[in-house]
C-alpha cells in the first residue's frame, strides 16, 4: 500500500511538472508572432484566462488563506508572469490594433477589480478553512475557465478547416 504522506510531493512536483510544461506550451507561437511581428489570427482569450487562473491559485497560496501551499505562490507567479509575457506580445503586435488591445485593456481591468473584490471577500471570512473553501472553489472554477477558453477559437477552426489557430 502506497503511504498518502509520501504519495502527495510526489504526485504534486508531477503535477507542477506538468503544469510548467502548460505555461510554456505557447512560446514557439509567441516567438514566432515577434518573428512575423504579428499575432495573425489567434486569440487572446486562453491567455486573459490564464491569467485569472494564476491569479487566484496565487490567491489560494498566501499563508492567511491556505498557510501549507505557498509553493503554489511560487508557481502560479512563474505562471502568471509567463502570461503577461504573452499578453503583453498579443498587445504590441495585434494586427487589427483596437479591437484586441480594446480586449485585452478590458479584460485586464475586470480581472484586477475581481480580484480585489475576492480579496476583500476573503478576508472577511473569519476562519481559514472558510478562506481555503471559498478560493478553492474559486480556483476551480477558474481552472476549468481556463481550459475551456480555447473551444473560443472552435468557430475559425471549423471555418478554415485547420487547427492552425488553437493556442496550444
Amino acid at each position: 500500500m502506497v503511504d498518502p504522506d509520501k504519495a502527495r510531493p510526489i504526485i504534486g512536483m508531477i503535477g507542477r511538472s506538468i503544469s510548467f510544461g502548460l505555461f510554456l506550451s505557447s512560446t514557439c507561437t509567441e516567438l514566432l508572432s515577434i518573428k512575423n511581428k504579428s499575432i495573425r489570427k489567434f486569440h487572446v482569450d486562453p491567455y486573459i484566462a490564464t491569467i485569472l487562473n494564476c491569479v487566484m491559485w496565487v490567491t489560494y497560496g498566501v499563508p492567511q488563506v491556505n498557510p501549507d501551499h505557498f509553493i503554489s505562490v511560487l508557481h502560479n507567479s512563474f505562471g502568471l508572469a509567463i502570461e503577461i509575457i504573452y499578453v503583453l506580445i498579443f498587445f504590441y503586435f495585434s494586427v487589427d490594433g483596437c479591437l484586441t488591445r480594446k480586449k485585452i485593456i478590458c479584460g485586464v481591468i475586470f480581472e484586477v477589480i475581481f480580484t480585489v473584490i475576492i480579496v476583500f471577500i476573503t478576508f472577511i471570512l473569519r476562519t481559514i478553512t472558510t478562506r481555503t473553501v471559498f478560493v478553492g472553489t474559486l480556483c476551480v472554477s477558474f481552472n476549468i475557465l481556463m481550459y475551456f477558453s480555447p473551444l473560443t477559437v472552435v468557430k475559425q477552426v471549423i471555418k478554415t478547416k485547420s487547427v492552425k489557430y488553437m493556442p496550444f
